[in-house]
């Protein structure tokens, strides 16, 4: 008996679906890219139950003929292309022939669709069999409709997220797909509300504000390069204004939504020494290159792309983004750009600076701050401190770093990661003997997506935990009336990380997550001045904390090199 036989249609087709649709926003996925490739200027999304239910797409496309319905249902059965050489120069979204019948093979699939001028059509398919095709009357375009996803493959159905999580990647990709094509106006519905419709006119700040809300392109730059062989539009965040992880680096190739490691590393070599590693800039960037010179025929799933020449695709994006920074505050660049120093202003040794405000606190006497005593570790037990040592602040060195100089040699101290540590642990202080919060006089309107105010309504009683009260004032917007008492000024900035925090779900300790975001937006950043006494100030205070040789990141604040290890170095030992 042969052991090696054919594999029937029906059970290829389920196994090419295992490859193309692994949740329900690659359903969403497919077919806005046929909706999109079939002219449609208007798409509508609606959803129930995070997709796993029902999915409809509703377009204004050409539609699809009586007599193309069932062949469009067969694998490998596209008009997308029609030769080898079409995959040398793919302009459409989609061209495998492979979205329809894996979808319709793992589900309950209706289709109602009209071409202009012509008679329209509805078909019926369950687990990729067609149960009805007849004439039904539907305006021009195509609606279809995926209900019970994955019915007939009860395993994978199993591993299915929970709605709200399979909701989030569907609103995820459909702001993708939204932002790669600013004029196209898409709608994003479920059977309760509507999460956004874009205007559809073109603007990728018009759409990014219909999604987010207002307040998340606020700060955003705009970028735009046009050359021969290659072009760039779209926005980018100044250093100030930074994220906790890539998801709102929001990259397209010819209006196709991809994810490039070759991409991302150039963003991240054009802000290098401009953000800490652990931040990220906000980038909403297309990338226009002729279609021969880039491959998208390299995943199932079309989300990855090749270029022909790497080597210009990522020094070309690198430099632009660059250039644009440098334009926009070149103060930012310290360490990238030339810049110049202000002057040291040198005060008397017994004058105290407050170097939060910069204001200088005279007639105080101050504890011999050239003198540290080394603070008693956290697990250690000391009756008596050991002897001072003697320091020295020099100076600052690239406006991020503090050299001081002690016995034992020389001190590089960051200063961003410094303040930090000291200010976290006066907010841990402050939330072990009061209350966390305060009321505002004037209440901060925030203006974010639906989704993240569902989040934040879920949320509510977490957030108040740590000082935080708000009303929802709109579907997209909350106001804040109380805010923890920490964060004077840095209101939106830190309610945003912790959106960002909570959607991910990535943290162990929300609380203290809450409370190092919050010491991180108000610790003072690399490229800022210090004065002397400002900088003798922050030593100081840093020396005397718990836990001081590392920031609540766990990034060190100091680093040491000995006499011997300068000797070394200028070979004198």
């Amino acid at each position: 008996m042969n052991k090696i036989h054919l594999l029937n249609e029906h059970l290829i087709n389920k196994i090419a679906a295992g490859e193309v649709i692994e949740r329900p926003a690659s359903v969403v996925k497919e077919l806005i890219d046929n909706a999109l490739d079939a002219g449609a200027s208007r798409i509508t999304i609606d959803f129930a139950q995070g997709g796993i239910e029902i999915i409809e797409v509703e377009d204004n496309g050409h539609g699809i003929g009586a007599q193309d319905i069932p062949p469009a249902f067969m694998r490998h059965a596209t008009s997308k292309i029609t030769s080898e050489s079409d995959l040398l120069n793919i302009g459409t979204m989609g061209f495998r022939g492979e979205a329809l019948p894996s979808i319709a093979s793992v589900s309950r699939l209706e289709l109602y669709s009209c071409p202009p001028e012509q008679t329209g059509m509805y078909a019926c398919y369950e687990g990729g069999v067609l149960k009805t095709l007849e004439p039904a009357s539907c305006p021009p375009g195509t609606r279809i409709r995926v209900s019970d996803l994955f019915f007939n493959t009860p395993a994978r159905r199993k591993f299915l997220k929970s709605p709200v999580s399979e909701g989030n990647h569907i609103h995820e990709l459909v702001s993708r797909y939204a932002l790669a094509r600013p004029e196209v106006s898409f709608t994003l519905k479920n059977s309760r509300k509507t999460f956004f419709k874009t205007p559809g006119n073109g603007s990728v700040r018009d759409a990014a504000v219909a999604i987010y809300g207002s307040q998340f392109v606020k700060t955003l730059l705009d970028i735009s390069y046009q050359g021969d062989s290659f072009s760039l539009a779209g926005m980018i965040s100044p250093p100030e204004t930074t994220r906790n992880n890539r998801r709102s680096q929001l990259l397209f190739v010819n209006n196709r939504p991809v994810r490039s490691s070759l991409l991302y590393r150039a963003i991240d070599m054009a802000y290098q020494g401009l953000l800490l590693s652990r931040e990220y800039p906000i980038v909403i960037l297309n990338l226009s290159v002729p279609r021969e010179m880039v491959d998208v025929n390299v995943h199932p799933q079309k989300w990855e792309v090749r270029f022909a020449d790497e080597k210009q695709v990522f020094s070309s994006l690198r430099q632009l983004i660059v250039d644009r920074l440098s334009t926009h505050d070149r103060s930012a660049l310290a360490g990238v750009h030339p810049s110049h120093y202000p002057p040291i202003v040198r005060l008397s040794a017994y004058e105290k600076v407050d170097y939060e405000t910069g204001e200088l606190l005279l007639h105080e006497t101050l504890t011999p701050s050239s003198v540290y005593t080394e603070p008693v570790p956290a697990d250690q037990t000391v009756s008596s401190p050991e002897a001072p040592i003697p320091i020295k602040v020099m100076g600052q060195l690239l406006q991020s770093y503090i050299l001081v100089e002690t016995e034992e040699g020389l001190w590089i101290i960051d200063q961003h990661a410094a303040q930090e540590r000291i200010l976290f642990n006066r907010i841990r202080d402050q939330y072990l003997q009061s209350d966390p919060g305060s009321e505002l006089l004037f209440p901060i309107s925030v203006d974010i997506s639906v989704l993240q105010a569902d989040l934040l309504e879920r949320e509510k009683q977490r957030l108040e935990q740590i000082g935080f009260g708000y009303d929802r004032a709109g579907p997209s917007s909350v106001l804040l009336r109380r805010v923890p008492n920490q964060i004077k000024g840095r209101e939106i900035d830190v309610l945003t990380d912790l959106i960002d925090l909570l959607e991910t779900g990535d943290y162990q300790d929300f609380r203290e997550e809450a409370m190092i975001s919050m010491a991180c937006h108000q610790a003072i950043k690399a490229g800022d001045y210090m004065s002397s006494l400002e900088m003798q100030a922050l030593v100081t205070d840093l020396l005397n904390q718990d836990q001081y040789q590392h920031c609540p990141h766990g990034r060190p604040t100091l680093m040491k090199i000995g006499q011997n290890d300068l000797e070394r170095i200028f070979k004198r030992a």
